[in-house]
């Protein structure tokens, strides 16, 4: 193999992707969770910001704080519960829904050539 050259398992390759029907549904679910993290991210950071100008707080063990009030709590939740579907819902959509083929001439693979 002279310098540069690539070894032969890498010259000849074709890959092809097979994109099945639960591949496409869990990335669409990925995708919306992902909306659905920023904008509640935006709608938590305007609750804040509104609550916090105005005097509204939320109260929990004699600690009072914007944080705490109904509304921040569960902006705050469904931006956790949407970010975690986002990520699982991608990783099941590569791991499951998305083939990945290989083709290379078998003769050509790196060690299948025999020299003598």
């Amino acid at each position: 193999m002279a310098d540069g050259e690539k070894p032969p398992i890498l010259q000849d390759q074709e890959f092809t992707v097979r994109e099945g029907v639960l591949y496409r549904v869990l990335r669409t679910g990925a995708i919306w969770m992902n909306k659905l993290f920023f904008s509640s991210l935006v709608l938590l950071g305007v609750w804040l910001l509104l609550s916090y100008t105005r005097g509204v707080e939320g109260c929990a063990d004699g600690t009072c704080s914007v944080f705490l009030t109904p509304t921040a709590k569960y902006l705050g939740a469904m931006a956790v519960v949407s970010f975690v579907l986002s990520i699982v819902s991608g990783l099941l959509g590569l791991v499951v829904g998305k083939s990945i083929l290989a083709v290379a001439k078998a003769d050509e693979e790196l060690g299948a050539r025999r020299d003598g």
